[in-house]
């Protein structure tokens, strides 16, 4: 009877596995591993119990929880990745060092046999834990990214590792070159380099696969001892305290990995021996998986009748053909089926994975209205629209109704208009010209140019009448233009003011002031310069709509009510839109609250806010609703805020995490791994125009955006896109980011 190979069949399973759990890991735990609570508060018998972290194995954290609250079976689950990928990395970067060399030195090479033995007698009298231990705790180390961390890591261990594996691969090559068939080929005349890669290499593969799997053992030990350390990826060592002048400091890291929740628990051995139990044994099975598969493979390839090293020969002269011919018939068909069980089992879940995250229009969504406006009929029939949505949804009002009323000023929105030069092609509205105010009323005159005129002190006043009159604002205050219109209005009779616009001053504008008697414009200076020309006249007329004066916020909640939530993420969109194409981003909006609601990726307690007036500051939904904020801030752990994006396709967005510092771990986390989707998407991206105050940053162009975090304290991050451009993406990839991001927990 065949004897089992037990090594390599445990070894494999436990290596397996790993590999399962680095790549999926949302499929072993829901919980997320960057959530902090360091304390819970619970009814017992009718009187209010806290329990403060901590907290003991139950069926809420399964492993228990360190004493920041984080549950340690999800932060086990999700530092697989980054402690496994790391003890793979500074493994590989040791053979890269070491093969090379220790070949060199195998063949008699002085320089490569000092420089291996120098090094390793180094690291004989100072251990390499110990070298690595204070290279990676100096300053320039600490409170790196996680990317800059790793690759510190990587270099570091690599760089005080190899030695001694270079002494091991040595020793076997010359055990290689000792043997009759070495000095045959000699005897014929190959070269060196001819007998290294066809003689002693494909000898040497064996030996250096199962030294692959010993060295990931290896360095997973010396990954661990560092733990205990302190020294570990993304170590953020903040001040603790600072009492009695004398500084101490907490190494704190915000990245799931087992040398750090190693590092961080030793103290709580005596309170809370699961914190440092469970990542012991996690380093505990891996180190014994990868040295029984090593030692399970060694078996294999120290059989009389293995094939590795003739095969490593074939590969060598690039005989892929003979490769596969040298297989018998029941070799080749397990080589065959543990190929599709492995891509089976890492495929399978990846595009199972991949569907959760899908997102595409849902054809059951047609928004009523093909231009909605603030305060107008068909933001009531939109509002209502996605009210009747919510309801479907099963999405709850978090106050008495959805609709949350707040007042605008009294306005006019243009529905018909015309601008007409003789002579000239039209000028376009919201691009040549926009209504500062206006009625519904058509005007025809000429043009007096008073840009040269001093209109602070006007001593003829004859010239304006009957005549539109242009002047230009840079040189006043808009008090000043206020004053100096209302001057010339009481004076003489005339038919409109056109304001030349200030450098950078916005030209889009869906929203005037009502007057009945002048229209009041803003041109461009490529405009005002043709209208300042002699004898200019022009035509313009309006048919003006009224606005209701008020807009109306839309607010839902999904899961738990606020009030019995301690972590809740708002999810904040805009519903308003002028042009054909802003109706398919209310679609987007639609879409995306559906799927999170059918996936529940954001988390137990979703809120849906639709905000209203987003064209136009004045009239912005978020001041109103910032004023009357209808939940304790503290219960919001994140809000993404999604009003910006006002157009479906775009090739470059504005994003922002600058109001999600480090302290507030969640809405960072979801930031940071959002900025590494952008970067493996392609997505480029740049930041908004800020103004830094007392250590915190204002949005200058977008003030709107300031006002979760500067009125509320609540961690914002800011997603905006830019309309310019060919239109290379689409807003579905956002959603797509965004429920992956959500679903995944990373942060």
């Amino acid at each position: 009877m065949k004897k089992l190979n037990a090594p390599l069949i445990i070894g494999g399973i436990i290596v397996i596995m790993i590999l399962v759990i680095m790549l999926y890991p949302q499929l072993f735990t829901d919980k997320n591993p960057y959530d902090v609570q360091r304390m819970q508060f619970s009814y017992e018998d009718g009187e209010h119990v806290v329990e403060r972290a901590p907290y003991p194995p139950s069926a809420a954290y399964p492993m228990g929880s360190d004493d920041l609250g984080r549950d340690i079976w999800a932060y086990i689950v999700y530092g697989t990745g980054l402690t496994i990928v790391m003890g793979v990395l500074v493994a590989l970067g040791r053979f890269i060092i070491a093969v090379p060399l220790g070949l060199l030195a195998g063949f008699g090479h002085r320089a490569a046999r000092f420089f291996i033995k120098a090094l390793g007698i180094l690291f004989s009298a100072v251990p390499a834990v110990l070298i690595s231990m204070i290279v990676l705790s100096q300053e320039p180390f600490m409170a790196l990214d996680r990317a800059a961390s790793v690759t510190a890591f990587v270099l570091v261990l690599a760089l005080v590792g190899w030695p001694k594996l270079s002494s091991l691969i040595t020793e076997r090559v010359e055990e290689i070159n000792a043997q009759p068939y070495i000095r045959g080929e000699v005897a014929i005349g190959k070269s060196r380099l001819k007998i290294a890669l066809e003689n002693v290499f494909p000898h040497l593969v064996p030996e250096l696969i199962v030294l692959y799997f010993m060295e990931v053992a290896r360095v997973l030990v010396m990954i661990m001892t560092l733990g205990i350390f302190n020294v570990f990826i993304g170590n953020l060592r903040y001040l603790g305290d600072a009492d009695w002048g004398r500084l101490t400091f907490v190494n704190v890291s915000f990245e799931p990995e087992w040398a750090s929740m190693l590092s961080t628990s030793r103290g709580m051995l005596g309170v809370a021996p699961w914190a440092v139990l469970f990542p012991a044994l996690a380093f505990f099975i891996s180190v014994l998986g990868f040295n029984l598969a090593g030692e399970g493979l060694r078996g294999v390839m120290q059989k009389k009748d293995s094939r590795i090293v003739p095969t490593m020969r074939k590969f060598v002269t690039l005989d892929f053909a003979g490769v596969w011919k040298g297989y018998t018939k029941a070799s080749k068909i397990r080589v065959v089926v543990i190929a599709v069980l492995v891509l089976a089992a890492v495929l399978i879940p990846h595009f199972s994975t991949q569907a959760a995250y899908r997102l595409a229009p849902g054809a059951h969504h047609q928004p009523p209205e093909e231009r909605v406006i603030v305060g107008t009929e068909p933001a009531q029939n939109t509002a209502d629209y996605i009210v009747s949505q919510m309801e479907r949804l099963g999405i709850k009002p978090v106050a008495e109704d959805y609709c949350i009323p707040y007042n605008i000023p009294a306005a006019n929105v243009p529905a018909e208009y015309t601008f007409e030069i003789p002579g000239q092609a039209p000028p376009v509205w919201n691009e040549d010209y926009t209504f500062i105010a206006a009625g519904s009323f058509t005007r025809a005159g000429r043009v007096v140019d008073a840009t040269r005129d001093d209109l602070f002190n006007i001593s003829d006043y004859s010239k304006y009448e009957d005549a539109f009159v242009l002047i230009d604002p840079s040189y006043y205050e808009d008090e000043a233009v206020d004053y100096i219109i209302r001057d010339i209005r009481t004076h003489t009779g005339i038919k409109g003011v056109l304001c030349i616009a200030r450098l950078g001053e916005e030209m889009s504008s869906i929203f005037a002031q009502v007057d009945e008697e002048i229209f009041i414009l803003r041109v461009t200076r490529t405009l005002g310069e043709t209208l300042a020309q002699p004898g200019s006249e022009i035509t313009v007329s309006a048919v003006m709509t009224p606005q209701q004066p008020v807009g109306r916020n839309i607010l839902g909640v999904y899961g738990k009510l606020p009030e019995e939530s301690e972590e809740i993420v708002m999810i904040g969109m805009n519903y308003n839109h002028v042009q054909p194409q802003g109706r398919q981003v209310l679609q987007f909006n639609l879409d995306l609250m559906e799927k999170l609601v059918a996936s529940q990726a954001a988390g137990e307690t979703t809120m849906f806010l639709f905000v209203d007036g987003t064209q136009d500051e004045r009239y912005h939904g978020m001041y109103a609703f910032s004023d009357g904020f209808p939940v304790e801030s503290v219960r919001i752990k994140a809000y993404i805020d999604l009003t910006g994006l006002q157009t479906p396709r775009f090739d470059e967005l504005m994003f922002s995490v600058l109001h999600a510092p480090t302290t507030r771990q969640y809405a960072w986390g979801f930031g940071h791994y959002m900025t590494e989707q952008l970067g493996w998407r392609g997505i480029e991206y740049q930041d908004f125009e800020t103004e830094e105050i007392g250590g915190d940053f204002y949005y200058t162009n977008y003030p709107a955006h300031n006002v979760m975090y500067w009125d509320r304290g609540i961690a914002a991050v800011i997603i905006r896109a830019n309309e310019t451009g060919e239109g290379q993406h689409g807003v579905y990839e956002i959603g797509r980011m965004l429920i992956e991001t959500f679903d995944k927990n990373n942060y």
